[in-house]
């Protein structure tokens, strides 16, 4: 029951009924939904489950990420309520995080859980591909038109009602299908399967996205390092990215690069608003109050350090890199037990990478997104490490793993800075 709760909990997020279905419109099913299902978590969880839980360290480190989120406002407006309504908003974030890792404990679970998002995924497919090819998606919703470029972008509702987000979440999708494809053995579910793949091949496309381009790119570049070798895997990649620039959708071929002067303006603006307030940062979701352009600052990483400090940057940081490492680690532990295992841990890192590789160039870092996925990919290394016995050797290891990634997220602020600084002298160019 608590399993099927959670499903349609992220069915929600993901399809977003009350944004578009007259029967629901308005309602808030999310918030609704919610508060069933932490108690129904609660209850049904073993003791030994939850004290497991506590005893992830990305969970801890979650957990402080939303107090640091929550006190940003506190130093720099000394706004009380906006600590409050940050505690509530990404606060339900962080929970469905947590119960993912909590609730997805077997492979059974994780594959139907997996397969009902890319199956929402799909949906978002169909509903773009409607909008071009009929001028209107489910709900009566339009495509986006862009003067500019007079060219129309597939988007979907609510968090994906912008085409990068939307690009983006089909990225994500591709990997993982493409694996779950390789895994079935039922031909009529590989045709299936192989039929979603083209839909979203075919959704990326028509949302015509500069930052999920980036983002495919990081993809497939992560797909192909990881499942070859020597001049096999220099080969590869080469004729990816011939293959990408050429079929380039037409805002990409079009528009030269992905750092417009807006965006490197932001940037700057971000970084100079953290020399001010390094600790505790702006604000949640205050960038936009900050930044000379009144926008958003176009980049996760210097949003976050603009807009939660050091405080915040950090076990942001570190909850992204640390389960990157131990999926890492996952992959070379367990190929010589299952391929099949080793493909799909390969699938949720190169998926995740080219998201990474995404929101450098958008705001996403508090989005349901990022965190749905990194908590199927903590629980993916959870099952595949405890069914071969090597689970140790992946998290024994993250005290250490966790002071070097610390360097690494402090060594990312000039990097940065830097990256800012050459953005805004090829834009004055």
């Amino acid at each position: 029951m608590v399993m099927g709760l959670l499903i349609v909990y992220i069915t929600l997020i993901f399809l977003r009924p009350m944004d578009w279905n007259e029967l629901v419109y308005g309602w808030p099913l999310v918030n609704y939904l919610a508060i069933f299902l932490l108690p129904a978590a609660f209850f049904s969880s073993t003791d030994r489950e939850k004290r497991e839980l506590w005893r992830t360290p990305q969970v801890k480190i979650a957990v402080f990420l939303l107090f640091a989120a929550s006190i940003s406002w506190l130093f720099y407006l000394h706004w009380f309520g906006g600590a409050w309504q940050t505690f509530q908003d990404f606060g339900k974030i962080i929970l469905l995080y947590c119960l993912i890792i909590l609730l997805v404990r077997d492979m059974k679970s994780f594959r139907i859980i997996l397969w009902a998002v890319l199956l929402c995924i799909a949906w978002m497919a169909v509903h773009g591909i409607l909008q071009i090819h009929r001028g209107y998606g489910f709900g009566g919703a339009e495509p986006l038109f862009r003067k500019e470029n007079n060219i129309y972008q597939i988007k979907a509702f609510g968090i994906f009602s912008d085409p990068n987000d939307l690009c983006l979440v089909f990225i994500l999708a591709l990997p993982l299908l493409y694996s779950e494809l390789r895994s079935l053995r039922n031909f009529s579910a590989k045709m299936a399967s192989g039929g979603i793949i083209a839909l979203v091949v075919c959704g990326a496309w028509l949302t015509n996205s500069r930052g999920g381009f980036v983002g495919l790119a990081g993809m497939l570049g992560a797909l192909v390092t990881l499942k070859t070798k020597g001049l096999r895997r220099l080969f590869f990649l080469i004729c990816c990215y011939v293959l990408l620039i050429l079929s380039a959708p037409s805002r990409v071929a079009s528009d030269a690069g992905v750092v417009d002067t807006g965006r490197s303006t932001a940037w700057g603006d971000g970084i100079a608003m953290f020399k001010k307030y390094p600790i505790f940062g702006v604000g949640f979701n205050g960038f936009q109050d900050i930044s000379s352009e009144g926008m958003v600052a176009h980049n996760s990483y210097i949003s976050t350090l603009t807009e939660l400090g050091l405080l915040g940057y950090i076990p942001w940081f570190l909850l992204i890199s640390l389960t990157m490492v131990q999926i890492y680690r996952a992959i070379k532990l367990a190929e010589p037990f299952s391929r099949e295992d080793s493909h799909r841990l390969i699938a949720i890192f190169a998926a995740l990478f080219g998201y990474l590789g995404g929101i450098y160039f958008l705001s996403r870092a508090y989005d349901y997104v990022l965190y749905i996925f990194l908590g199927f990919a903590l629980a993916e290394t959870n099952i595949v490490s405890s069914k071969y016995g090597f689970r140790e050797q992946i998290f024994d290891a993250w005290k250490k793993d966790a002071k070097r990634l610390v360097f690494a997220a402090l060594a990312s602020i000039p990097c940065m800075w830097t990256a800012t600084r050459i953005a805004n002298a090829l834009g004055r160019g």
